[in-house]
């Protein structure tokens, strides 16, 4: 089978699906379906760069069968010919929207929830859960600012945790209960209250 490339990928190769595809069987997938459809074949698979990285590949290959009176191939009755695209780039924007746009979806429908339910405890439930699974995280607490009664320094109390394995709950945990600002956590307090982000 001789395929031509539209990238760059391993220079010598003997073996098309041992040498290029990372997954060897898609190969002789794509292979068999031309074979018996005798019809060219437009598929998405990852295949290695010279690199040594992993691309994504949009591949159009089609089977060259030879003409009324010529000898077949060498190799057999007909033989590939394609062209290799490299997709990895528009995949990876493809992937980048679609996590942004599930996460306005669940944005949205954590504020709709705080809005409509009388029950505040159950919202922030609901919104803590759709914004877990949005961003695919495993864990979410929402701390409160408090200031401790003695010194009247700032201090952050966990008021509601999501986990993605209930199992795994933390807010119970002593060490969770208040944790002071100063000293280790001023530059936190200072930043949070600019209203900025902490990352």
């Amino acid at each position: 089978a001789s395929v031509i490339l539209a990238v760059m990928i391993i220079p010598t190769v003997t073996n098309i699906a041992e040498h290029l595809y990372v997954e060897p069987h898609h190969w002789h997938e794509i292979a068999e379906m031309i074979g018996i459809t005798r019809e060219p074949a437009s598929v998405e698979t990852r295949i290695r760069h010279c690199d040594g990285g992993e691309i994504v590949a949009q591949l159009n290959i089609w089977a060259v069968y030879p003409e009324p009176g010529e000898l077949p191939s060498p190799k057999g009755r007909y033989y590939f010919e394609g062209l290799v695209e490299n997709i990895t780039e528009r995949k990876q924007m493809e992937k980048t929207l679609f996590r942004q746009a599930a996460l306005l979806r669940s944005v949205a429908g954590a504020m709709t929830g705080l809005l409509v339910n009388p029950k505040f405890q159950t919202a922030i439930s609901q919104a803590l859960e759709l914004l877990g699974f949005a961003t695919e995280v495993d864990r979410i607490i929402l701390y409160e600012n408090q200031a401790d009664s003695p010194t009247d320094k700032p201090m952050m109390s966990p008021r509601f945790e999501w986990v993605k394995d209930a199992a795994g709950t933390q807010l119970d945990q002593s060490d969770l209960g208040k944790i002071p600002y100063y000293p280790d956590f001023m530059r936190w307090h200072t930043t949070l209250q600019a209203g900025r982000t902490i990352s």
